[in-house]
């Protein structure tokens, strides 16, 4: 949805609401978690941000409150969204002064250290 304003959260609610009815716009959902389907690239991205269950607790807290997405252009909305399976989040953004509105639906959840 593209808007010249930015979204209020009434209008991002509703849209959610809408999006709900839907089906998912592609065929292979949740095969990213283990081998995916052929054509399928999946982007590891990683990086080392210290070692033990303090880091992990700092790291899976700040993915819970969507920091990763306070880039000054993007947020996710409502803010206080729960990372659960099947739960709906949009993604509000910003370029050029045109904002768009996408959602997402939470597919799959890890919570595990990986060393």
């Amino acid at each position: 949805m593209l808007s010249l304003r930015k979204s209020t959260p009434e209008t991002i609610s509703a849209f959610l609401t809408s999006q709900a009815a839907l089906d998912l716009s592609y065929s292979g959902v949740g095969a990213t978690a283990n081998t995916p389907p052929a054509g399928y690239n999946v982007d590891h991205a990683r990086i080392k941000l210290g070692e033990g269950e303090q880091v992990f607790e700092a790291a899976k807290m700040a993915l819970e409150r969507w920091e990763h997405f306070n880039l000054g252009w993007v947020e996710a909305s409502p803010a206080d969204t729960s990372i659960r399976e099947g739960q709906a989040v949009a993604m509000l953004a910003r370029s050029f002064g045109i904002w768009w509105l996408n959602s997402c639906l939470i597919i799959s959840v890890m919570n595990e250290m990986s060393l």
